[in-house]
């Protein structure tokens, strides 16, 4: 939901934030710093379920196993210094089941795959319930209302439609009230688990991670979901614009070991890509161009490769033609230079001076060739 970001951003009061929870949770002093859940899980009869709790935006810490058995599982004494976003899941099974895991609570559950799964206990978890449900009746009303107003346009009824979308229109502004009563209310650990999962659907940028972070009070920062909103800000700090471009060493296409930090150039390109990526595929043309006319005069390239397989990296250098630096590890989205460039989609670009400072990234196809071409300008006037 992009619009949450920007229009949170914007007035507070008019955030597009999710939630039925309207009470407030401040920082409380657990004299017990254990917790509890017990309860039973559908589909299984005998295996190892475990609580991870998220401790950074890539790592989750296992805290607590137990066997089941019969479907049935108990969960004593879990140790939980302050509240965390945690997850139940079952050992050899990929994902699990969220909830909001705090000190000297209860909990009670039941696991199954798909709808009709829950799990209760603790105020903030509790919490996390009511907003969920809150959400989902007036989300409902507002497919229903969406499929009739669809219904009634396609019979060419425009005006009973158009009072349809006044009713659509009136749902979503009690959305927004429901979600900004949420985020004034809870300055704890409920704000900032719900701006991170906001900003990572939709992949914010550095801006808006700080803007966004900026509007969280101080007993949301200091959770540990505020600290790993934190995190995506000093790891996206780190590629911006002004920022050193962080070095590496990979292998080229033709065996040998490339530093980007040895590169000489005027001005350098870091292009990450790979083979399978259409639109990486469609912008080598503009790379082709701009090597053409600025190679002699100062301009590097190096691209990236995010494929797996050595054969279709090689087939699509020939084919597209790229006479430049190509290197990869081979190892796709798990090459730690893609996790160091905090890469998560591709075509990802970076322009960089002679000194490695990046001075844009984001720039495909004309911005690209025009904000490089400028560039050359520049330099050709002084």
């Amino acid at each position: 939901m992009q619009t949450f970001v920007s229009t949170y951003v914007k007035q507070k009061g008019k955030s597009l934030f999710l939630t039925a929870a309207l009470l407030c949770f401040p920082f409380l002093s657990f004299a017990q710093k254990t917790s509890s859940v017990t309860g039973e899980i559908k589909g299984l009869t005998e295996g190892k379920l475990q609580i991870l709790v998220r401790t950074s935006e890539t790592k989750w810490d296992t805290i607590s196993t137990t066997p089941f058995s019969n479907g049935m599982f108990s969960f004593s004494q879990i140790k939980v210094a302050r509240p965390m976003f945690a997850r139940i899941s079952v050992v050899g099974y990929q994902g699990g089941f969220n909830f909001f895991l705090e000190p000297n609570a209860t909990y009670k559950a039941l696991l199954r795959d798909g709808d009709g799964w829950f799990i209760t206990g603790g105020e903030l978890q509790n919490a996390q319930t009511e907003y969920q449900k809150g959400c989902g009746v007036l989300q409902n009303q507002l497919v229903a209302l969406q499929a009739k107003s669809d219904s009634l346009r396609k019979a060419l009824k425009y005006g009973s439609a158009s009072k349809v979308n006044d009713s659509i229109t009136m749902v979503k502004k009690e959305l927004d009230m429901l979600r900004t009563s949420y985020l004034d209310a809870n300055n704890n650990i409920l704000s900032a688990a719900l701006v991170l999962q906001e900003l990572e659907q939709m992949d914010a940028p550095l801006n808006a991670c700080k803007e966004v972070y900026a509007q969280l009070g101080e007993g949301a920062k200091a959770s540990s979901c505020g600290e790993i909103v934190n995190q995506r800000i000093q790891r996206l700090e780190k590629v911006s614009r002004g920022s050193k471009a962080p070095d590496f060493t990979l292998p080229t296409l033709d065996g040998k070991s490339f530093t980007l930090s040895a590169m000489q150039g005027k001005v350098k390109i870091v292009d990450f890509w790979a083979s399978w990526c259409g639109p990486c595929r469609l912008n080598n043309p503009v790379l082709r161009q701009l090597y053409a006319d600025f190679h002699s005069k100062g301009l590097e390239i190096v691209n990236v490769s995010l494929d797996e397989k050595r054969d279709r990296w090689v087939e699509a250098v020939k084919q597209d033609k790229l006479v430049w630096t190509q290197v990869s590890s081979l190892k796709g989205w798990k090459d730690p230079v893609t996790q160091l460039y905090s890469i998560t989609a591709i075509p990802a670009i970076f322009v960089l001076d002679a000194d490695n400072n990046i001075i844009a990234s984001g720039l495909h196809g004309e911005e690209l060739k025009n904000f490089v071409s400028g560039l050359f300008a520049e330099k050709g006037a002084k």
